[in-house]
């Protein structure tokens, strides 16, 4: 399972992201983005108990650190999620799981070749049609 993928977390983005609420904070650092979404003081709270992290791109709020952290993957595009069986990258532990689940478990596996298997088997054996 997901125990067995590559987990690369990012210090850093390829892009400078920009605080839409202040216009006057920038960085690439991934930490860095994460203490201004919780101390930018121009973000909209008007809980700041549910609001203790505002995205510094979005509307998105949460209480939690792990969300904002997996929030902000959205708008970096950072996919610390890989696959050990194949090339795919994912933002989410979540997301592996669904895709190991249902791309590499045999029991898929089995059931997606054997629908392949069925196709050309009718292929293979369809009449030519009379003229």
């Amino acid at each position: 399972g997901a125990q067995n993928s590559q987990v690369i977390f990012a210090d850093s983005c390829e892009e400078n992201q920009k605080c839409i609420h202040c216009s006057d904070f920038s960085t690439q650092d991934i930490s860095f983005l994460v203490s201004h979404c919780r101390t930018c003081s121009a973000m909209p709270r008007p809980d700041p108990f549910r609001q203790k992290f505002v995205c510094y791109a979005c509307d998105y709020y949460t209480y939690l650190l792990g969300n904002i952290k997996s929030h902000i993957r959205k708008h970096t595009g950072e996919k610390p999620y890989k696959c050990k069986a194949c090339p795919y990258k994912v933002a989410t532990l979540s997301g592996l799981q669904s895709h190991e689940k249902f791309i590499h478990s045999k029991q898929n596996v089995h059931a997606r070749v054997s629908k392949e298997y069925t196709k050309v088997k009718k292929y293979i054996t369809k009449k030519p049609k009379e003229k």
